[in-house]
Formats: C-alpha cells, structure tokens, sequence
C-alpha cells in the first residue's frame, strides 16, 4: 500500500533502494519472525520524543537488520543495515517535517563534496551527526537570509550542489 501512495504522490523519494525496496527485503527476510519485525516497527517508526530517542530507535532496527544481513547468503537481497537512517527518517518526517530532516543520501553526497561529511562509524552516529549539521546549516542560512529556514529549505539548498574544479577559459 506504501508503494502504490508514493508512486501516486511521488513527493517523498521512497521508491529506491533505502526506501520502497529496504522495506521489501525487510519483510522477505523477517518471514520467520514476522511478529517480531511488527513488534520492532511499531517501536521505532513513531516518532521520537527526542533525538536520544531517535538514535534508540535507530539502534534497534540496525541490529535487527545486521542480523538478517551479516547471515545472508546473497547480501544484495538482504535489508542493508545502512538505510535504517533514511527508512526511519522518512517517517519521522512524516510524523513532525520541522523537527525530523530525512537522511538522504543526496545531501550526504554533497556535504561530502563540500568537505563537510565523512562515513560515519554506525548509522545511529551517522544520524545524530547529519541532524546536528542539518541544524547548524539552517541557523547559517537564517541568519544569512533573515528568514526562518525548513528541513525542506536546507535539503533543497543542496539538492543540485556539483562542485567546480578547474577553471574555465572563456574564448573572446
């Protein structure tokens, strides 16, 4: 039911690998223990009451993907414990859009080509870090434009971020 309201509302980006496809494998994998990953999902799709909680609720769904994943034959059919911090996200964004950024993997791309993100070590670090980063960017930005900046805002700031090196030569 998820994948056909996106397709109808594509506004949220959770037709790809971390989203639509995540959630596939997640079940296919859980056949055995379906009651267990209900269980689970409940727990850590709400929203969190803070970002302590977040990262709890990161945790757990990581550990039960690493799991599935560290004993899967074929890893490319397996739920990745690396897009428990988009999947989460993009509910909880669902949940409170001003509080909840969604960890997407575009705006990591470009904080990196900035020199401002590195791999982080688990994606309960790696989200605690990108909230904070995505909190720092919308201050910068507030006060830069005077306005009050959304996720939304700070996310589309560098949605088509490419970094220039060289330089350009203009024939006359």
């Amino acid at each position: 039911d998820i994948d056909s309201y996106n397709k109808q509302n594509n506004l949220w980006g959770f037709t790809a690998i971390k989203g639509q496809m995540f959630f596939n494998q997640l079940v296919k994998y859980s056949d055995a223990d379906t009651s267990k990953l209900v269980s689970i999902l409940k727990k850590v799709i709400n929203e969190p009451a803070d970002l302590n909680d977040a990262l709890n609720k990161i945790e757990i769904l990581d550990k039960f993907c690493s799991t599935i994943y560290d004993k899967a034959k074929d890893k490319r059919k397996a739920p990745n414990p690396k897009s428990v911090g988009y999947f989460l996200s993009y509910f909880w964004q669902i949940h409170n859009s001003e509080k909840w950024p969604i960890y997407y993997s575009s705006i990591l791309l470009s904080f990196t080509e900035l020199g401002m993100w590195e791999e982080p070590s688990s994606q309960k670090a790696g989200y605690e870090s990108f909230y904070n980063l995505n909190d720092e960017v919308k201050s910068i930005l507030s006060k830069h434009t005077g306005k009050a900046i959304s996720n939304w805002d700070a996310e589309h700031a560098f949605w088509n971020f490419k970094k220039v090196s060289g330089s350009i030569t203009v024939k006359a």
